[in-house]
């Protein structure tokens, strides 16, 4: 027998065996009184295009309307999820809460939030605190140093009033013009550029570990001189008078 043969023969015999297979199905659906399966009927059904309404009120497929339309729906029911149904702490429901830009911060001002700062162990104190230190409203500002941890350049360029300069580099140096303060316990405010600046913290932990000032005397100002400069504040500018 020719291959061409087989093939029709081997077709013949899955035919003849699907449709008995088919028969017997249905019988048994049947006596079990489920429905039948209908050989004419078609299971597999195109599914049909999406479509949505444009502005103009004109049908369109869905990806030309103004929103994602599901099948049955019109273009603007779209897949988005109604703002009551979201859960709670979702930016939409959050919205109502969120500040308005009449309360928001001037555009230029650096607000004690600003930036990342880098972690640390010490007290953090804000441009407020500071201001209420520099013009003596704090009931501790007598008492209170504020020591800038730049170079000479940045220092000189303008510092907060008052503040001692004290760069790691030349600590011994800057230190001697302040060591009665650190005998009587005085209360350190360091800062330095604020944000990612670092010197700031690692002048804190020198003090700390290398010329025993306690940790609960020093105060950290994170937001430092980018936030003091950017508001309008006092300036010293030059070498500490």
């Amino acid at each position: 027998m020719t291959w061409g043969r087989w093939m029709i023969l081997e077709a013949a015999i899955l035919l003849a065996a699907g449709t008995a297979a088919g028969f017997t199905v249905n019988a048994l659906r049947e006596s079990s009184g489920k429905a039948k399966i209908e050989l004419d009927r078609q299971y597999f059904i195109r599914p049909k295009p999406r479509t949505g309404t444009n502005d103009a009120g004109k049908v369109v497929p869905a990806k030309e309307s103004s929103g994602t339309a599901n099948p049955g729906r019109t273009g603007s029911e779209t897949d988005a999820p109604r703002i009551d149904s979201l859960p709670s702490g979702s930016a939409a429901n959050s919205a109502s809460s969120s500040p308005t830009p009449a309360s928001q911060p001037p555009p230029h001002e650096v607000t004690e939030t600003d930036g990342v700062h880098p972690e640390h162990e010490f007290t953090a104190i804000t441009t407020a605190q500071v201001a209420a230190i520099v013009d003596g409203t704090d009931p501790d500002a007598a008492t209170t140093l504020l020591i800038d941890a730049r170079d000479v350049a940045p220092y000189e360029e303008g510092h907060i009033p008052g503040a001692y300069r004290c760069y790691f580099s030349t600590i011994d140096a800057d230190l001697a013009a302040i060591a009665d303060y650190l005998e009587a316990g005085y209360r350190l405010v360091v800062y330095c550029n604020g944000g990612e600046c670092e010197d700031s913290i690692n002048l804190c932990r020198m003090l700390r570990d290398e010329r025993g000032v306690l940790e609960e005397n020093l105060l950290l100002y994170e937001d430092g001189w980018k936030a003091w400069s950017a508001g309008d504040r006092p300036v010293d500018k030059g070498p500490r008078s």
